[in-house]
């Protein structure tokens, strides 16, 4: 049992990594930021869409100045995908977010249910 549970966690962790190793890779940066925002959304859900994550480190995550973050974020509020709080965001519509990934969005799909 412990060796299947070692597993599990492994197989977990290494898809995660390439997860993270594909998203940086992402020449859209309003793809890259909306393909995060739902990878954190997945892993610590929130009964109201929020994301406990600061625009500061978003952008570290996503590889992007903060200028460009503000920018990206200004647009997929125009949106209504999303919704800026202090230290926060909130994901008003996951369809959109996950249409403005694109192709991209597969590697979400297959980590959320490879975790099930």
């Amino acid at each position: 049992m412990l060796l299947h549970d070692f597993y599990a966690l492994s197989y977990q962790n290494f898809a995660t990594t390439f997860f993270l190793l594909a998203n940086i890779s992402i020449a859209s940066s309003e793809s890259r930021v909306a393909l995060r925002l739902l990878m954190h959304l997945e892993h610590a859900p929130d009964p109201e869409g929020w994301v406990y994550l600061s625009q500061i480190k978003l952008g570290e995550l996503v590889a992007l100045s903060q200028p460009t973050l503000q920018r990206v974020m200004r647009r997929l509020h125009d949106l209504d995908c999303i919704e800026p709080g202090y230290g926060k965001i909130r994901i008003t519509d996951r369809g959109k977010l996950l249409s403005i990934c694109g192709d991209n969005a597969t590697a979400l799909r297959q980590l959320s249910s490879r975790s099930d």
